[in-house]
């Protein structure tokens, strides 16, 4: 069997303690490997009733915003780390971690999950799941109990 290489990190964002705790793994796992870290975050569209316009509702200083935060968390979380500019992705969190993934030649994604379950995990779905099930790469999943 040969030997894990990791060169790239994608550790998903959302700004959440779920995420912020799996950033501390992808930090532990970037010093471990020597890999570079690319953070990403998710801008999803808000399903909205079609008489009510999406520039009534986008705040178009979030991606500013996000990119801040991420700049605070790189600083903070990822100061001994190799790391690309964080990236600001629009659409279904599953679908564009993946497509990140597949886009930034990630070797291992790192991301926290809400351990949602029941009811709550039907209506809320789960990125976590869905990465995992359709990521090219292997998938380090970091539970988060409150």
């Amino acid at each position: 069997m040969g030997k894990v290489v990791i060169k790239t990190i994608l550790a998903p964002v959302d700004f959440s303690d779920p995420g912020v705790k799996a950033l501390t793994y992808a930090a532990q796992m970037a010093a471990l490997f020597d890999a570079t870290v690319v953070m990403a975050y998710v801008v999803e569209p808000v399903p909205m009733p079609a008489e009510i316009s999406m520039a009534a509702v986008y705040d178009p200083d979030i991606e500013t915003r996000a990119l801040e935060r991420l700049e605070v968390i790189g600083e903070t979380h990822f100061a001994d780390c190799r790391r690309e500019t964080p990236v600001i992705l629009r659409g279904h969190a599953g679908t564009e971690l993946v497509r990140c993934a597949d886009e930034q030649s990630a070797d291992l994604i790192v991301l926290g999950t809400h351990g949602y379950s029941g009811l709550k995990h039907m209506l809320l779905g789960s990125t976590a799941e869905y990465v995992v099930r359709s990521a090219h790469c292997p998938v380090l999943t970091i539970r988060y109990d409150d």
